[in-house]
Protein backbone atom coordinates (compact mmCIF):
# COMPACT_ATOMS: atom_id res chain seq x y z
CA UNK A 1 0.00 0.00 0.00
CA UNK A 2 1.30 3.54 -0.85
CA UNK A 3 0.11 6.91 -1.46
CA UNK A 4 -1.04 6.87 -5.49
CA UNK A 5 1.30 8.53 -7.59
CA UNK A 6 3.88 9.74 -5.02
CA UNK A 7 6.85 8.08 -6.65
CA UNK A 8 5.80 9.71 -10.02
CA UNK A 9 5.81 12.76 -8.24
CA UNK A 10 9.38 12.26 -6.04
CA UNK A 11 11.08 11.39 -9.85
CA UNK A 12 9.14 14.12 -11.69
CA UNK A 13 10.51 16.55 -8.83
CA UNK A 14 13.82 15.08 -7.55
CA UNK A 15 14.77 12.69 -10.72
CA UNK A 16 18.19 13.02 -10.45
CA UNK A 17 18.57 12.20 -6.96
CA UNK A 18 19.33 8.09 -6.67
CA UNK A 19 16.85 6.16 -4.63
CA UNK A 20 18.25 5.31 -0.90
CA UNK A 21 17.68 1.52 -0.97
CA UNK A 22 20.66 2.21 -4.26
CA UNK A 23 22.75 4.40 -2.00
CA UNK A 24 22.46 1.76 0.95
CA UNK A 25 23.41 -1.13 -1.41
CA UNK A 26 26.74 1.42 -2.65
CA UNK A 27 27.68 1.88 0.54
CA UNK A 28 26.71 5.78 0.48
CA UNK A 29 25.30 8.13 2.42
CA UNK A 30 21.82 10.09 1.70
CA UNK A 31 22.32 13.49 1.14
CA UNK A 32 25.94 14.08 2.17
CA UNK A 33 24.88 12.00 5.02
CA UNK A 34 22.60 14.52 7.18
CA UNK A 35 18.79 15.33 7.06
CA UNK A 36 17.53 16.41 9.78
CA UNK A 37 14.05 14.17 10.51
CA UNK A 38 13.75 10.74 9.00
CA UNK A 39 10.28 9.34 8.52
CA UNK A 40 9.75 5.55 7.92
CA UNK A 41 6.40 3.73 6.91
CA UNK A 42 6.81 0.80 8.47
CA UNK A 43 4.71 -1.39 6.82
CA UNK A 44 6.45 -0.77 3.97
CA UNK A 45 9.44 -2.24 5.45
CA UNK A 46 7.87 -4.88 7.33
CA UNK A 47 6.69 -7.07 4.26
CA UNK A 48 9.79 -7.44 2.33
CA UNK A 49 11.74 -8.43 5.66
CA UNK A 50 8.72 -10.89 6.31
CA UNK A 51 8.37 -12.54 2.88
CA UNK A 52 12.20 -11.49 0.72
CA UNK A 53 12.42 -11.59 -2.38
CA UNK A 54 16.12 -12.83 -2.55
CA UNK A 55 17.40 -14.93 0.21
CA UNK A 56 16.31 -17.03 2.82
CA UNK A 57 13.11 -16.40 4.01
CA UNK A 58 12.70 -16.23 8.46
CA UNK A 59 12.38 -19.11 10.05
CA UNK A 60 10.66 -17.25 12.79
CA UNK A 61 9.15 -14.63 14.24
CA UNK A 62 12.29 -13.92 15.74
CA UNK A 63 14.58 -14.28 12.93
CA UNK A 64 11.77 -11.72 10.76
CA UNK A 65 12.59 -9.11 13.30
CA UNK A 66 16.42 -9.40 13.52
CA UNK A 67 15.39 -8.39 9.58
CA UNK A 68 13.57 -5.79 10.34
CA UNK A 69 15.54 -4.68 12.80
CA UNK A 70 18.97 -5.21 10.83
CA UNK A 71 17.06 -3.04 7.77
CA UNK A 72 16.10 0.13 10.30
CA UNK A 73 19.97 0.25 11.24
CA UNK A 74 21.45 0.24 7.76
CA UNK A 75 18.77 2.99 6.67
CA UNK A 76 19.41 5.20 9.94
CA UNK A 77 23.19 4.79 9.56
CA UNK A 78 22.78 5.85 6.03
CA UNK A 79 20.77 8.89 6.39
CA UNK A 80 22.16 10.00 9.74
CA UNK A 81 18.80 11.88 10.72
CA UNK A 82 20.01 14.27 13.18
CA UNK A 83 16.45 15.68 15.24
CA UNK A 84 13.68 12.79 14.43
CA UNK A 85 12.91 9.74 13.87
CA UNK A 86 9.34 8.70 13.15
CA UNK A 87 8.26 5.03 12.39
CA UNK A 88 4.60 5.06 11.50
CA UNK A 89 2.77 1.55 11.02
CA UNK A 90 -1.23 0.70 9.95
CA UNK A 91 -3.13 -1.93 10.38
Amino acid sequence: MGVPSFAAWLFHRYGDVPPLYTQMKEGGKAMNGHVDNLYIDMNGLIHPCAHPEEGPKPKTEDDMITNILNYLDRIIDTVEPQNLIYMGIGK
